[in-house]
Formats: structure tokens, sequence, C-alpha cells
């Protein structure tokens, strides 16, 4: 049978599968159907050694126990002529559901001797020998990274027909290429980090790069978004009950945020839930957050405290509704807001605050640091305030992380989660009993931090802002213990701990906290005392302040 036959052929059995034209691919409708799955796994190094392969073998399992068995089937040092010799055996033999196929980037090594016609007619080859195996099957193909450009100066044109074979016979392709160079790009020094020898994606690269885009192809399910309601998405970790939930809308960087490896650790370790909305504001959050305690079973939902974020414009909708449930919120983050009467509401002034501006966004970065020394001047404001050494007004890094949702901006924004969270939670919080009690911090208990001097001023309306005079943002500003803060602790920005103030002062300085995950010293234990207070009494309705 012709290749063109074999894939006729499977195209009629995908006609007449269910749900062809949606969004998931055949692999993740027939796992929702409770239907076993073997996935193979075939390549070079970069699937033999790639650890995309396990990581979606994990995801897979998380998601559908034991129906999903992912064989890693790649060889490395390989070409496709190997792969058309061992694929009886590596591939056929065990009977697949789904197979994952690249050979393109050995093949296009120019000491290998491999022509652009015989690595096509290869692929041709043993699409076409699974086909006539297994009709049912979904195949899916898949550019890769770039390698070394001296010895692969064809890279391109081979990926280029897997882009051709996968439109030509109805097959999905997964293209990475494209998003390995836009952070190459972009950002070269991240594309060394996590490409280290110039050819293979180490475990963190695949994490955040390739593995979060065979999800996105495989089908929402696969994302693990569980549970909606009305413009609200619900990710939830494995295990226990929620302690917290991280709340976001996705107006300017939150919605790629809110799906990115990092803040799914960081919710994994602390037991939070991740809820998104696609709108702007936090219009019907209540409503929809007692909605999916029902949907998910996970009553807790309804009442667990929040952590909040804005972006740009979107800051007056987040202030406005923490100031609704202050009692509530756990901290909140006002991540390059357009001007400090976005975040003056007295309400919030308890809460622990983040201001953050880029030293770059000279349309947006107005009277932010005025504003925050004003709320610490005459209310002792729990609130502090960062300017990102040359940061713009979306996160640093755009090219990147509009891929990976992940960005060196946000590793003070995750210090501070974690921190708030762990200050602020009671250890033994239960939110299945009603709404928690969350600890108060006191503001000379913190940590206090120098702010920069200067005055941001703009000549005429529409016109760029600046500084007033010389300011160097990337200065080592002084931190202290509240109470041995050499300056004014009124015109200081306020820390709520040791950890974080180290912290504070590192971003300050570089625009990056690299080890924003590790403590300096335990925080959980300043909750313990009020664990028996930890939660109010039940019968409270979730939308009560």
């Amino acid at each position: 049978m012709s290749l063109a036959a074999a894939c006729a052929a499977a195209l009629l059995v995908m006609l007449a599968s269910p749900g062809l034209g949606a969004e998931k691919s055949r692999l993740i409708r027939n796992l929702e159907a409770r239907k076993p799955q073997v996935v193979v796994a075939y390549g070079t190094s970069l699937t033999a050694d790639g650890a995309w392969v396990q990581q979606l073998a994990d995801l897979l399992r998380n998601r559908y126990g034991n129906l999903a068995t992912v064989i890693n089937a790649g060889q490395g040092s390989t070409l496709s002529k190997w792969g058309v010799e061992n694929l009886n055996e590596r591939v056929i033999q065990k009977k697949p559901d789904t197979v994952f196929l690249e050979f393109a980037g050995d093949d296009a090594n120019l000491t290998q001797n491999v022509s652009l016609q015989e690595s096509r007619s290869n692929l041709e080859a043993m699409v076409s020998r699974i086909l006539q195996a297994r009709p049912e099957c979904e195949i899916i193909l898949m550019t890769m990274n770039p390698v070394g450009d001296d010895t692969h100066p064809r890279l391109k044109d081979y990926y280029q027909f897997y882009r051709d074979v996968a439109k030509e016979h109805h097959l999905l392709l997964i293209d990475h290429y494209p998003a390995w160079e836009a952070i190459r790009a972009s950002s070269p020094a991240t594309f060394k980090e996590y490409v280290p020898d110039g050819a293979h994606p180490t475990a963190v690269a695949c994490q955040k790069v390739v593995t979060p885009a065979i999800v996105k192809a495989l089908g929402p399910a696969a994302a693990d978004w569980k549970f909606t309601s009305g413009t609200y998405r619900l990710w939830l970790p494995e295990g226990n009950p929620a302690k917290g939930i991280f709340l976001l809308n996705s107006y300017g960087c939150w919605g790629k945020f809110s799906e990115s490896a990092a803040i799914r650790e960081l919710a994994a370790e602390l037991g939070c839930a991740v809820v998104a909305s696609s709108g702007s504001n936090y219009d019907g959050a209540l409503e929809a957050l007692a909605d999916l305690a029902r949907q998910s079973g996970r009553p807790e939902l309804a009442f667990a405290p929040l952590f909040v974020f804005s972006h740009s414009n979107s800051t007056p909708a987040m202030a406005a509704f923490a100031a609704g449930v202050p009692d509530r919120i756990i901290a909140w983050c006002a991540f390059k807001s357009a001007f400090g009467a976005q975040f003056s509401s007295p309400k919030i002034y308890r809460i622990p605050g983040q201001v953050i501006s880029g030293e770059k966004d000279d349309s947006y970065f107005q009277d932010q640091l005025a504003t925050v020394k004003k709320i610490r001047q005459e209310s002792g404001g729990l609130v502090h305030m960062i300017v990102e050494p040359n940061g713009p007004h979306m996160p640093a890094g755009e090219e990147s992380f509009k891929i990976t949702g992940e960005s060196s901006s946000f590793t003070i924004v995750l210090a501070f989660m974690k921190d708030t969270f762990l200050l602020r939670v009671p250890a033994h919080a239960d939110p299945r009993k009603g709404k928690v009690k969350l600890v108060e911090l006191a503001e000379k208990d913190g940590w206090l931090g120098r702010n920069l001097e200067g005055v941001r001023l703009n000549a005429h309306s529409g016109a760029p802002w600046h500084w007033d005079r010389e300011v160097d943002v990337r200065q080592k500003l002084e931190i202290a213990p509240y109470d041995k803060f050499t300056g004014d602790p009124k015109q200081a920005s306020w820390l709520p701990s040791e950890d974080y103030a180290y912290k504070w002062q590192e971003f300050c300085q570089t625009g990056n906290v690299k080890d924003w995950g590790k403590l300096r010293a335990i925080l959980r234990p300043l909750t313990e005392a009020h664990g028996k207070d930890a939660v109010e009494a039940p019968g409270q309705t979730p939308s009560s302040p």
C-alpha cells in the first residue's frame, strides 16, 4: 500500500471518530473515553535522552492513571534509515495508538550524507508502514531545536519537509523549531543555559519549552485545566485539599504565566490551586470559585485565601476586588501599573503589597514610586516598590516569555508569593471548614529597604516620563530590620521578612533572583501558634468579606 493510500485509509478512520475538528488530539479523546493507549516516541538522541518523554508520561499518568503507556524507543546518533530498518521491532510490535516521530536533526548533519530526498522518503516509509499495520494510529511529526549551525547548515530545509509531509497527509505536527529560534534570538544566554552542548535541551528546558508545546498540541485536557466556570478555569495539584488560590486574570502577561511550570511547581509545593480567567478583571470571581468548588468536589475553593495579581490597566480592578474581601487576600501584586492611583485603596494597605515598574517603561512608569512613599508615610502601608533594571512594560525576554510563560521579571513575584503564603496562612488552616483567619503582619516585625531617590516627571501629556535627576537603578539598596534601619522608615519599602528582603535587594540590583524558591530561614513556624485560630466559624458565604 502506498503512503497516500495508507493516509487516506487513516483519514477515513479519523472522519468516523467523534470530535474531529475539536481541539483535542485522538490520544486525549481516547483517554477521556477510558480507552488504554500505547504511545511510542521514536527518534534520535533528542528523543532517547530527551526529558520530554518522561515528562509527558508523568503528565498523562497524573491525569489518566494507568491508561497511558509511554515507550521511549529512541536511539542516539541514529538516522532515518535506521528508523526504517528498526521500525517493526521498536514501534510496530508495540501496537501503538500514537507515535511521535523525529529524525531530521541527525539526517541534516553534513557528515552523514543524507540527502533531503532520502530523508523524506525514509520518513514517508515509516509513516506508511505504521498506518498499514495500525490504520487507527495517530502519527505526530515533530521538528526539534536548532543544532550546530556549522554541521547542520540546511536543518531548516529538513524541518520544512516534516511540515510538508504533515500537511499533505493530514498528520499532527508539533513545530518546536520556531519557538527555539525565538529564544535564541531574544536571549542567547537563556538558549545556552537551556541547550548547553548546543544540541540537547536540559530537563528544565524540556519542561519549559518542549513539553508545554506537546501538551498544548494534544489538547486542553492535557493541560490540566480540569474545570471551568464562565471565564474562569481551575488547575489543582495532586494530593491534599488546597490551602490557598493563586487567582489571575488574563490581562497582559498573567494568562500565559498561569500556565507556566514555575507557578504550577510553586502551587504544588504550597498546596495551592491556580484559577485563571480569560477576562481582564475579577468580575464574578467569588461566584466562579464557589461553582468550581461544587464541580470539583473541593469545597475549600469557596473559602481558601487568595493571592491576586494585576498588569498595567487591570490594576484598578484588582485593587477593587481585594478591597472588597481584604480578610481573604494573602497579598497582592501590581505589575507595571499605569500610575499610582490605580492601587491607592486604603482597604488594601494592611495587606502585603508588591508594586513593580520597569526602568525602560517610559509610558507607564509614572508616579508609582511617589505613591508607595506616600502610602508608607501617611498610612504605614505594608507595601514596597521595585524598579526593575532595564525592565520594559511586558516581562523581560518577551519572546521567550510568550513561549514558556516564564521570565526573570517573575522571580521576585514568585519569591513574594512564597514568603507571604508561609507567613500569613496558618500551618493548620483548613478552608474546607470555612474562611481562613490569616495571620496579621505587624509593620515593625518586617524589614525595610531604602527606596531610590528621585521623582518621575513628564513635560506634557503624552510625553515620555523620566527622572528629575540622574538615577542609577542598579544599586545595592540598603536593607535592615525595621528597628535597625538607618533612614526614615516611613519613606522606605516595607518587606515582609529577612528572606524576602535579601531577594528584593538582589532583584533591584540585577533584575533577577537566582534562587527565588530557596528560603534563608524557616518561615512556617511563625504561623504555627495560630493553628488553633486558623478557621473562622463555618457557614459563612463565600462572598462575605
